[in-house]
């Protein structure tokens, strides 16, 4: 499946060199939001100014529909797999495969919702 992304830019996720993608669907007439965090496998990459480079373009791809795996079970979304190799060839930068998975989450709500104060 190919849904479009946003990639979250708080102060938090980028202080600690994070790349966080939002995807965002239906499932069964209920809005699912998709959220994983990921880090740079090569730590060079934090000192050279590749880690502001990707993500750069990666905010220039936002809203592109990027690969996505979902994995259902009694027809409830229960894991998901943003697919690195369809990024990286979607947006143009083969240095985006080579990041590893920190956390993931499915949300009812969008990230930016869950944690905007009032």
């Amino acid at each position: 499946m190919f849904l479009p992304f946003r990639l979250d830019g708080n102060a938090e996720d980028i202080s600690f060199g994070g790349i966080s993608i939002e995807v965002f669907t239906d499932f069964f007439d209920a809005p699912k939001y998709c959220y994983a965090t990921y880090a740079l496998k090569n730590p060079a990459m934090y000192e050279n100014g590749e880690y502001e480079e990707l993500r750069r373009r990666l905010s220039d791809c936002e809203e592109m529909d990027i690969g996505i795996v979902f994995k259902l079970k009694n027809s409830r979304l229960i894991d998901f797999k943003i697919d690195l190799e369809n990024l990286a060839r979607r947006c143009g930068d083969e240095r985006l495969k080579d990041m590893e998975l920190l956390g993931w989450g499915i949300n009812d709500k969008s990230i930016k919702d869950l944690f905007t104060t009032t």
